[in-house]
This record gives C-alpha cells, sequence and structure tokens, in this order.
C-alpha cells in the first residue's frame, strides 16, 4: 500500500448529503455541502472550529476579542484588547495601556538567509529568480546573492491547512526592533531582498513599514535591496497604501494570497471572511500596478487545497483577477497534508490540471508551483 493508498485518504459517507465524498474530519463536511448552507450557519461552524482549534494555544484569543479596552487598527478583524489580553494574531499585546510585542519599532520574529535563486513564490517574475523559469526577466543575474527571509510570528488569519503553523509559537525571546534588523542587512552586501512572511505581516505592518523606510534611508546608492511582502491581505487599506509605495520604491513586490473566492469557505478554512482581502487586492491593483509591469508590484497565488479549492474556485478568481489585468503574475501551488487538514492527500493532478485549464484562457502569466508535490494518478 502506497502512501497515497492509505485508508485515511480515502472517500467517506458525508454526514451533510450522504454521498461518498473526500472531506477533512476537521471541517466534517464536503466543499458541496458547505457552499449550500446558510452564511450564519457556516459562521457559527467556523467559530466552533476554529475554537476547538486555537484552545491547544495557551496565547490565541479564540475569537478575534471584543473586550472593552484598546482597539486594534492593523487588520480587518479590529480587536478590542483588554489590559494584559492579546488580540487575535497573539503578538499585539496590551500592558500599562500600551501596546507591545507587535509595534512600529519592534516584531517577533526569527530570520535567514536564503540564495538566489530562491524558492519564493514571486521568483519567477523577479530579477533574483530562477533561471529554469520561463518568464524570469533576468534568470540568474543574482546568483551569489541572498535574500533575507522575515518569518513573523503571529497571524490575523488561523488557516486550517497553515503550512508554516510554528508562526502560533510566540515567545519574546524573539523580539527584535527595527534598528537591529536593519543593522542585519547593512552589514551584509550580499542581501538583495527582503521578504516579510510568516505568519503574516498584517500584525507587523507598521514594523515593516518603519524598517523599509530607515532601511532605504541608510542604504548605501550602489546597492539595490528589494522589500517584499507574502501576506493574506487583510490589512488596514492605510497601511497596505503605505507597504505598496516602498515595494514600488525599493523594486519589490507584495503577493496577495488568495484563499478562496467564496465567502463561505474562507470562513471555514481560515476563521475569517475574505472581504476585505478582495477588497484591498482590488484596490491596490487598480491604483499601483500601471506603475510597473514588467516587475510586477503586485502578483497572487492560491493554495489547492485538496478537495475544497477545486476549479470553480480558481476560475472564479481568475475571472476577478483578469478583470483588474490579464497580466498580473497568478500562481496555482499544491497543498501538502498539515496542520489540521492532515487527512487530506496532496493536490490530485486532476484538480491541479482542472485549476490551470480555468485560469489559462483568462490570464497571460499563470505559474503552476510546487509541482512536486502533486499527487499523480496512481496506475
Amino acid at each position: 500500500m502506497t502512501f497515497y493508498q492509505s485508508s485515511i485518504f480515502k472517500p467517506k459517507i458525508c454526514p451533510g448529503c450522504q454521498e461518498e465524498k473526500h472531506y477533512s474530519s476537521t471541517i466534517g463536511l464536503c466543499r458541496e455541502c458547505l457552499l449550500n448552507i446558510s452564511t450564519q450557519d457556516i459562521i457559527e461552524l467556523s467559530q466552533k472550529i476554529h475554537t476547538k482549534v486555537r484552545a491547544i494555544y495557551k496565547n490565541l484569543p479564540n475569537l478575534p476579542p471584543r473586550d472593552e479596552g484598546y482597539t486594534c487598527h492593523l487588520c480587518a478583524n479590529h480587536c478590542k484588547i483588554a489590559e494584559n489580553s492579546r488580540g487575535y494574531c497573539g503578538v499585539r499585546r496590551i500592558k500599562n495601556g500600551q501596546f507591545t510585542g507587535a509595534t512600529s519599532e519592534t516584531a517577533i520574529l526569527s530570520f535567514y538567509s536564503d540564495h538566489h535563486p530562491t524558492n519564493c513564490c514571486n521568483s519567477w517574475v523577479c530579477p533574483g529568480g530562477s533561471a529554469t523559469s520561463s518568464f524570469s526577466v533576468s534568470p540568474g543575474v543574482e546568483r551569489g546573492f541572498s535574500n533575507l527571509s522575515v518569518f513573523f510570528h503571529g497571524c490575523n488569519f488561523n488557516c486550517l491547512f497553515c503550512q508554516n503553523a510554528s508562526h502560533k509559537d510566540i515567545n519574546d525571546f524573539n523580539l527584535t526592533t527595527v534598528e537591529e534588523l536593519v543593522k542585519v542587512v547593512l552589514q551584509e552586501p550580499k542581501f538583495t531582498c527582503v521578504c516579510f512572511f510568516g505568519g503574516s505581516p498584517e500584525p507587523h505592518i507598521e514594523f515593516t513599514i518603519n524598517f523599509g523606510k530607515l532601511l532605504l534611508e541608510e542604504l548605501p546608492k550602489d546597492r539595490i535591496v528589494r522589500l517584499c511582502w507574502e501576506w493574506n491581505g487583510a490589512g488596514n487599506p492605510k497601511f497596505i497604501d503605505q507597504v505598496c509605495e516602498l515595494a514600488l520604491l525599493s523594486g519589490g513586490n507584495v503577493k496577495f494570497d488568495l484563499k478562496a473566492s467564496s465567502e463561505k469557505l474562507a470562513y471555514i478554512l481560515t476563521g475569517q471572511s475574505n472581504r476585505s482581502v478582495l477588497r484591498n487586492f482590488e484596490r491596490l491593483v487598480s491604483k499601483y500596478y500601471d506603475q510597473r509591469v514588467l516587475l510586477p508590484v503586485i502578483t497572487a497565488t492560491t493554495l489547492l487545497v485538496s478537495y475544497y479549492i477545486e476549479s470553480q474556485e480558481v476560475s472564479n478568481l481568475a475571472h476577478l483577477i483578469a478583470s483588474l489585468r490579464s497580466d498580473l503574475p497568478y500562481s496555482l501551488l499544491a497543498f501538502h497534508p498539515d496542520y489540521f487538514l492532515s487527512d487530506l492527500p496532496n493536490t490530485p493532478w486532476e484538480q491541479a490540471q482542472n485549476a490551470y485549464n480555468e485560469t489559462k484562457p483568462l490570464l497571460s502569466r499563470v505559474k503552476v508551483g510546487n509541482t512536486h508535490l502533486f499527487r499523480k494518478p496512481i496506475a
């Protein structure tokens, strides 16, 4: 018996439709059943699922807090945080009436050097990208140089499929100041990119903006350091505009992880609505994309979660992207069993092919990534 023939990946009777379907026991229903129930029922089911998931972490509130306290305006959650409590992300805290942890001056993060060409989702449209990419603008030109990968702890979403769930292990040992991180870049001339990911940068967005401004002020004129963000896109519009301006100025880019087109599936898979994400995406593409097209400032990806994010979801997202810019780079990424969706198999090859076939007529720059992870049909 091979890994993919294991009984945990075989279809089973869905409690909702009573049909044999592939679905995760964490969710308890197949995709079709989720789409057929009311939004209010979806919200209640989502809260039940994500409360259970987050209960294993002592530092994470089950839901975005609505206490009498201090309102955080960094993302769409708008947490109201009481004294000595945390926001939904776990890294925004109130102590003595002040925000601590994730602030404009400090962040809870880890970092490492990633040699070019990197495995960044945007490497196929970036000078630091892969020499084998058909869309790489200047393939291999930065071999011998590196990207500083900045991994933020904490996230404003709670994705059941999270493939970087270590970000939920929040420890002040990883508290870093803006000045300390700027010094790391200035002392290593081989860094030509700084990529913010995690988790997601939204809880630390003020820190990234402060860092970017300070770095570009102190950077020698003969050095290029691109600033890039990989995020879920649910940040405060005021701050994400500043991010796009820094990305434009530095030659970097902003990657939106478009989890789903359906708000119902977004609630189930991430614990949050996707409305703010899609609004932010539409507005930023309309406002900034024309300012740099060859080396695009905005790109998008979608993780093909097995049997949930199928071709119809991808088609809807592709139509949205095409209505804004048909040449915007869009990557379809393979899912692998992880975190609370470990009872789903790797993305089936047929699901990936169908998703690609839906996007290719609409978009001129589509890439299927992580192809080694796709589950090929068993002969």
